[in-house]
């Protein structure tokens, strides 16, 4: 009988019922971290407990125990594969993966290095139409392809189609076999295998191409113009950004798509949508990825 009443009397106090919880996450995965959410209002929440093994759209959730808030922290970190840092719209996004709790470890390919220097920056300088055959790869979560060029900067047609065809579907195989399970990819607005404009056939066969490989998830970017500064000169290019400012007025409903649009923006669309593994493949035009990137 004694028993019984201390049993009945007895109240986990906030220190005992954190602890628990911190053994039975630990045990299913988790990581106990005792500090309220960043910007929580000290009320209780309706979270979402991801397992270890899962991926997650958030990397942690919320709890009330006890009156107060106690927060799981996934404990994955992830690494991005990224082509094409040296670019307009790549040169973003490994800003932003930096930037990013999120990823761990980032590995740049290309032709030559950045000048960024960072402890979670990884950069190999490599032809990259050897990728294939690279063994060396570390395991890879995301793969960002910003590999792009024109016809007069490659030189020729087959060219072009070295670069923005067989270097990215090179990419996403050496990305599959280093364990990608994403793939998200910078084409262009019009790409259609059909086509009868080089520039957007070469582009077409290039979405088809990635689309028939095993991941789980596709997403592919087409912007039109994109605006920035670029470190190279595109004479073309710069005579479209000076009359840029009209284009949204005068493209309008079904045009919309060919509105030009901030590289800025394009990438942190791309890394907004990684963060949530859409299964795919999922195309993102003007719209959606100015929807994205909010």
């Amino acid at each position: 009988m004694r028993r019984r009443e201390l049993l009945a009397d007895w109240v986990p106090t906030p220190v005992i019922a954190p602890t628990v919880i911190g053994i039975m996450g630990q045990m299913h995965g988790f990581v106990l971290v005792t500090t309220p959410a960043k910007n929580s209002s000290g009320t209780a929440t309706n979270g979402r407990c991801c397992n270890a093994s899962d991926n997650p759209v958030c990397n942690s959730a919320r709890v009330t125990t006890g009156g107060i808030i106690t927060t799981l922290a996934h404990v994955s970190r992830r690494t991005a594969l990224l082509a094409g840092a040296t670019g307009l719209v790549g040169s973003q996004i490994l800003e932003l993966l930096l930037a990013e709790p999120d990823w761990s470890r980032v590995v740049t390919v290309g032709r030559r290095a950045t000048s960024q220097q960072h402890e979670k920056l990884e950069q190999r300088v490599l032809d990259l139409g050897a990728l294939e055959t690279v063994s060396d790869l570390p395991h890879v979560d995301d793969v960002f392809c910003c590999l792009g060029t024109t016809i007069k900067q490659a030189g020729s047609r087959p060219a072009f189609r070295l670069v923005d065809h067989a270097f990215v579907v090179g990419l996403a195989r050496a990305g599959l076999r280093a364990g990608a399970t994403q793939f998200l990819l910078v084409s262009a607005i019009g790409a259609d295998p059909d086509s009868r404009v080089f520039y957007s056939r070469v582009k077409g066969e290039t979405e088809t191409a990635i689309r028939k490989l095993p991941y789980r998830s596709i997403q592919i970017f087409r912007p039109s113009l994109l605006l920035g500064e670029r470190p190279e000169f595109r004479l073309g290019e710069r005579i479209a950004m000076l009359g840029a400012p009209l284009l949204p007025m005068l493209l309008v409903g079904r045009l919309r798509r060919y509105r030009p649009i901030q590289a800025a923006t394009v990438a942190r669309a791309m890394v907004n949508v990684a963060h949530e593994s859409l299964r795919g493949p999922n195309v993102f035009e003007y719209d959606a990825m100015r929807a994205s990137s909010a």
